[in-house]
């Protein structure tokens, strides 16, 4: 179904160790930050250090440098998330210690110190690398899916505020749960296309995290883990949608927690919020990609990936699966996944188990799940289909492991390993007309990559002690019968 067109290796070292040493360490820390252009089609990734864009294209193994961030006086800034607006803009958030970068007459024109050491920035660039404008913001949410823009280039970002601060103007949440013991708190706010701010508010309860935010065609979706619960909550449930309280079944011990899916519209308001599981829920943890993608949106309906606790009883949950499910019983009780999808107004349309999933991305050809699987007795759990890439484990402790679920949730389309020898980590980005995988490699006994294709000109891991490692990156068009290039 998908062919590989290239594959290459990444740097994942650009600093070196003192002034005119030759020597360069090793920064790359496993934890992407990377967008396609929904658009093009083409890819955008950091670099090492985190404050270079580079563009990848479908057709070029070559990337081209979008942007860097100039230095500055108090060290270097970093760059935490892109999104792109209708008009090509590119939008990033980050991180830096520098009070000269903000342009006239945005939100924040002086740094605003938070939680955090380094304080956080928003910016807007085009694609030639143009400065459009820059405003210092309030702590922005750290590895959670904290920004995104919706058809009006209006964005709306995940932030943390202290929970006696006062939002405003706002909507819904003026002040964060003041009787909880968390002092920085979740907000959201929405600036304009032009960095100027229209509203913000908290949203909070008990130890509640946001994983992820996404606008849909007509409101924000909101995806996060109400922690620290009792059974009968219902903060994050309204009525007349799929679960308006906290439902416990079972004798289980400890807090509970739930995820929470949420809709606002773009004033600020909340349309409607519902609890998912009628056991311990979550939202899982991704750890190739920096901001956690568990939530997608597609025109305006909601697709979300849950884990569960481990003990899960199917009996004790017996409305969570649907009957078109493609997998109705978990593969493993040792964690098992759900993907269910969601309609406008907050109803559950459906449920089924997924062999392994920790990031989401969706489009009109399906939901693209990705995870790591633990080790080579995962292939026993973990099917392929006759239209995969490579249906066998690579041999390594881990494998990327990548499917993809039809939009009503009654097929597996594809699933297919990616690894060789070593022990491999990645996930899943689609396009129109095709996916790439990027990802890290470590515990390789050979220096030869066989993640780089013939025209990839570096196809050699790097040293690292008795072993050699690498980050990959490949491109897999659809139907593509051509050999790898």
């Amino acid at each position: 179904m998908y062919k590989r067109e290239w594959g290459t290796l990444l740097p994942i070292f650009d600093r070196t160790i003192k002034p005119f040493s030759p020597h360069k360490s090793i920064v790359r820390n496993h934890s992407f930050v990377t967008e396609v252009n929904a658009k093009t089609g083409y890819l955008y990734v950091l670099n090492a250090d985190g404050d270079e864009i580079y563009e990848y294209r479908p057709n070029e193994i070559n990337p081209k440098l979008i942007y860097k961030i100039p230095a500055g006086e108090k060290g270097g800034s970093v760059i935490e998330n892109i999104k792109f607006d209708s008009e090509n803009n590119i939008i990033f958030t980050g991180r830096t210690n520098n009070e000269n970068f903000a342009t006239p007459g945005v939100y924040g024109e002086r740094i605003m110190i938070g939680m955090f050491a380094r304080p956080s920035f928003i910016s807007k660039i085009n694609l030639e690398g143009k400065l459009i404008w820059f405003s210092y913001f309030h702590d922005i949410a750290l590895n959670e899916g904290h920004l995104t823009i919706d058809k009006n280039n209006n964005i709306y970002v995940l932030n943390k505020r202290n929970k006696n601060s006062i939002t405003s103007p706002s909507f819904f949440q003026t002040k964060g749960d003041t009787n909880s013991t968390i002092k920085y708190q979740d907000a959201i706010s929405k600036l304009d296309a032009n960095g100027k701010h229209i509203w913000s508010t908290f949203y909070t309860k008990d130890f509640s995290i946001i994983k992820s935010i996404v606008a849909g065609t007509n409101g924000l979706y909101i995806y996060g883990d109400h922690m620290n619960a009792s059974a009968g909550s219902d903060y994050f449930g309204t009525a007349n949608t799929h679960q308006k309280t906290i439902v416990r079944n079972g004798n289980i011990s400890g807090a509970i927690s739930s995820v929470f899916l949420s809709k606002f519209n773009f004033d600020g308001t909340r349309l409607w919020s519902t609890y998912f599981g009628e056991q311990n829920s979550n939202v899982p943890f991704g750890s190739v990609l920096k901001n956690n993608n568990a939530l997608t949106v597609i025109g305006d309906e909601a697709y979300i990936l849950t884990s569960f606790k481990v003990g899960f009883k199917l009996n004790r949950n017996k409305n969570l699966i649907t009957d078109n499910a493609f997998l109705k019983e978990p593969n493993s009780t040792a964690g098992p996944k759900t993907v269910s999808k969601f309609s406008q107004d907050g109803q559950r349309i459906w449920t089924s188990f997924v062999h392994g999933g920790e990031h989401l991305f969706g489009n009109e050809n399906g939901l693209f799940i990705s995870s790591t699987n633990n080790n080579v007795s995962s292939q026993d759990h973990l099917p392929t289909t006759v239209n995969s890439y490579q249906t066998k484990h690579g041999g390594g402790n881990t494998d990327v492991y990548s499917s993809i679920i039809s939009l009503d949730g009654s097929k597996l389309e594809y699933a297919s390993f990616y690894g060789f020898e070593g022990t491999d980590s990645g996930i899943n980005l689609p396009t129109k007309n095709g996916f790439y995988i990027i990802g890290n490699t470590n515990l390789n006994l050979k220096p030869k990559s066989d993640f780089a294709t013939k025209k990839s000109s570096t196809k050699e891991y790097y040293k690292n002690g008795d072993y050699y490692i690498g980050d990959f990156l490949s491109y897999f068009k659809l139907n593509k019968k051509k050999n790898d290039r």
